[in-house]
C-alpha cells in the first residue's frame, strides 16, 4: 500500500469533514502529530486503529486501505455538509462523555457499598472467637451416682450476626478433672484428657449444645459421692466470618 496516497486520502477526508488534525486525533485517541505524520506519508496507523479511523472519516476499512470511495459513499459525501458532520460528531462525543461519567459514578457508589460491608465483615480466628461466641462449658451437669453428664452450650454473641449463608466452625478440646469422695473420707481425682468436639453455627442454628458423658475410671467400691468437676478447654481450627451489628 502506498503510504503517501494513504496519507493524502486521510487528509482529503478530514478536510471534507471540517476537522482539524487535533480534533481527528482526539476522536481516535492519538495526538495531532501522529495524524500529521500519517497525512505526509511518514508513518502509518496501527492496524488495530484502522476501524476507528475509518468510522470517524465516514468510510469503510476497505475504502481506507484502497483509497477508493464506493459510488454510494461519494454521493453521501456530496450531500452531507461538513457542518452537519461536525454537529453529529460533537453530539456523539458529548453522549459518550455522559455515559462514561455515569458509569464512573455507579462504579464509585458500588465500591463504597462493598468497602463498607468489608469493613464490618470479621474473619473468625482462634484469637477472637471467644469475643464472638458465648461459650458455657457447663450449662448443666447431671450426676447419676458416679457417672457425670455435662452439657456445654455455644451461642453467637448478640453483638454479631451471620453473613448470608456462611457457617462458623471450630473445634473445642476439653479436659475434665473429676473430684469425688472416697468411703474413707479422702478425696479421689481422675482426669479425662483431650475430648475433641466439632462445632458448627450458622444463621439457621446460632446456638448448639453438646453433652459429654464421663464414666467412672476408678474403683466403684471405694466411691462415696461426687464432689466437683473442673473444666478447661482450648479452641482450634476456627474459620468463617460474621458481621458486627451496627451500634454494638
Amino acid at each position: 500500500m502506498d503510504k503517501y496516497k494513504f496519507g493524502e486520502y486521510i487528509y482529503n477526508k478530514r478536510k471534507k469533514l471540517g476537522l482539524t488534525q487535533d480534533e481527528l486525533g482526539k476522536l481516535i485517541g492519538v495526538t495531532n502529530k501522529a495524524v500529521s505524520k500519517w497525512e505526509v506519508g511518514e508513518t502509518m496507523p496501527d492496524v488495530l486503529m484502522l476501524k476507528s479511523l475509518a468510522n470517524v472519516l465516514g468510510v469503510t476499512v476497505d475504502e481506507l486501505l484502497t483509497q477508493q470511495d464506493l459510488p454510494e459513499k461519494q454521493e453521501n459525501i456530496i450531500i452531507e455538509t461538513p457542518n452537519n458532520k461536525r454537529l453529529i460528531i460533537t453530539f456523539v462525543i458529548i453522549c459518550s462523555l455522559l455515559i462514561i461519567s455515569i458509569i464512573v459514578l455507579i462504579s464509585l457508589y458500588l465500591n463504597a457499598i462493598i468497602n463498607d460491608q468489608d469493613e464490618q465483615l470479621i474473619n473468625v480466628t482462634n484469637e477472637n472467637i471467644q469475643e464472638i461466641i458465648n461459650i458455657n462449658p457447663s450449662s448443666q451437669i447431671i450426676c447419676n451416682e458416679e457417672t457425670l453428664e455435662i452439657f456445654s452450650t455455644y451461642e453467637l454473641n448478640e453483638n454479631y450476626s451471620f453473613n448470608n449463608d456462611t457457617t462458623l466452625s471450630f473445634t473445642v478440646v476439653y479436659q475434665y478433672i473429676y473430684y469425688y469422695y472416697l468411703k474413707d473420707g479422702t478425696v479421689g481425682v481422675v482426669t479425662y484428657y483431650n475430648r475433641f468436639y466439632d462445632i458448627d453455627l450458622n444463621s439457621n442454628n446460632n446456638i448448639t449444645t453438646i453433652n459429654v458423658l464421663l464414666e467412672p475410671k476408678f474403683n466403684i467400691d471405694d466411691f462415696k459421692g461426687f464432689k466437683q468437676v473442673e473444666i478447661s478447654y482450648i479452641i482450634l481450627n476456627s474459620q468463617g466470618s460474621v458481621v458486627k451489628n451496627e451500634g454494638k
